[in-house]
């Protein structure tokens, strides 16, 4: 039995689409050693220089996503524990700064990673590149797009540059979707009443000299003493 038939006469029809979108992107010639060994050679680096060079590299890209961020107005927060729920925190930001779409906030955390290592082959006394598991920072840049939706940039600091992109398309689909008007928010039709009133009568005389609530009975009491 599908859901239509249970609740068909609620539902104003499906809505199909996407939940989320996710994008992937890296610099091929640095995402993989034979790349690696390439750009080396081509650009006549020397690995005793090589991570000097790394380093500053990843200071202009966290230089120029905080001139990005300052351009955008947008807060920067650097989330010293872990565990946090990011995109909580960034709604949070979004409704602290009023904001409704557009760019949000950047957030950054040291996370893990996989990037490049410059290690020691003591056997044949030279250095080596290598691929491993490393911490660096993660930059979130956090954006909800009035085409597309809500949903975040998520950019490796360090040897390779990986970059994510995730979107959240669902929330946009069901926020332009209409919204269906429920029978007890209908407002019922109303006729004009044509009895006559009825005339008014005192609060004490509708009270009865028969026990009462606890709460109530020594109002009621005082009321019927009173009639």
């Amino acid at each position: 039995m599908e859901l239509l038939d249970v609740f068909g006469d609620r539902v104003l029809g499906p809505v199909s689409g996407l939940d989320r979108v996710r994008f992937r992107g890296t610099v091929r010639w640095l995402s993989s050693m034979r790349g690696l060994r390439s750009f080396v050679a081509s650009t006549g680096l020397i690995l005793k220089d090589f991570g000097a060079w790394a380093e500053g590299m990843t200071r202009q890209l966290r230089a120029s996503c905080a001139q990005r961020a300052r351009e955008l107005g947008i807060a920067t927060v650097y989330l010293r524990k872990g565990g946090v729920d990011k995109e909580h925190f960034a709604r949070e930001i979004a409704l602290r700064d009023g904001i409704v779409d557009g760019s949000i906030c950047m957030l950054s955390a040291v996370e893990p990673c996989f990037s490049v290592i410059v290690a020691e082959n003591r056997a044949e006394r030279k250095l080596e590149l290598d691929m491993g598991r490393r911490q660096c920072l993660w930059i979130y840049h956090y954006l909800d797009d009035p085409e597309v939706g809500f949903g975040h940039v998520r950019l490796q600091t360090w040897l390779s540059f990986t970059a994510l992109i995730n979107i959240r398309t669902g929330a946009r689909i069901r926020r332009a979707a209409p919204r269906p008007v429920r029978p007890s928010m209908a407002k019922p039709l109303t006729t004009p009443d044509r009895t006559p009133p009825r005339p008014e009568t005192p609060i004490f005389t509708a009270c009865s000299p028969l026990p009462c609530r606890r709460r109530e009975s020594r109002r009621c009491r005082r009321a019927w003493t009173a009639a």
